[in-house]
């Protein structure tokens, strides 16, 4: 089978789940950004996945990571998960029926004292959140509709002066050629 005949793989966490906006049941670990985070160069994903099914049980590509998201002063990282039924189809998106309740996971992590560190990052809380954390800030257009509008004013003054110069001269120079 070639590549070209193969669907896109999903590549957005709002396509995987069937929620309304960002209102979902999930678990929530936020971690502190530490000096013990400092050897990490990027959030391991996989060491999260694997101290995860331990604490639930379950298997860990069954562990559906919807958020990653650092804190604005960067000082803590916030992982939003959910966890797949095992009877449940593979079939995107998942219906909330698929989905392992997150107060039943919260319980059996924090029932696990010994969860104060997942893939060597620090813990400092796990819940249950109903709203998921934005993917991006809220992003107004106004600003930019400002920007093109005077661009485009720009550009339209430039052409009306540079119309005017030509013919301008064109005409000075008529009035030359018709001199005596």
């Amino acid at each position: 089978m070639s590549l070209a005949a193969e669907p896109a793989p999903e590549q957005s966490c709002n396509g995987i789940a069937n929620v309304d906006n960002t209102d979902v049941s999930a678990v929530s670990v936020t971690f502190n950004l530490d000096d013990s985070a400092e050897h990490h160069k990027e959030f391991p994903e996989d060491r999260f996945r694997d101290a995860i099914a331990k604490a639930v049980p379950t298997e860990s590509d069954r562990i559906i990571i919807l958020r990653v998201k650092c804190s604005e002063e960067n000082s803590k990282l916030v992982v939003q998960f959910v966890v797949k039924k095992k009877d449940s189809e593979d079939e995107l998106p998942f219906p909330k029926s698929a989905l392992i309740d997150t107060s039943s996971i919260v319980a059996k992590m924090q029932a696990r004292g010994h969860l104060s560190q997942l893939a060597d990052l620090d813990v400092s809380k796990i819940e249950e959140v109903e709203q998921l954390v934005p993917v991006e800030g809220v992003g107004d257009n106004m600003k930019l509709a400002i920007i093109a509008l005077a661009v485009g004013v720009g550009i339209i003054l430039s052409c009306a002066l540079g119309i005017f110069k030509v013919l301008r001269a064109s005409r000075y120079h008529d009035i030359d050629d018709n001199a005596p």
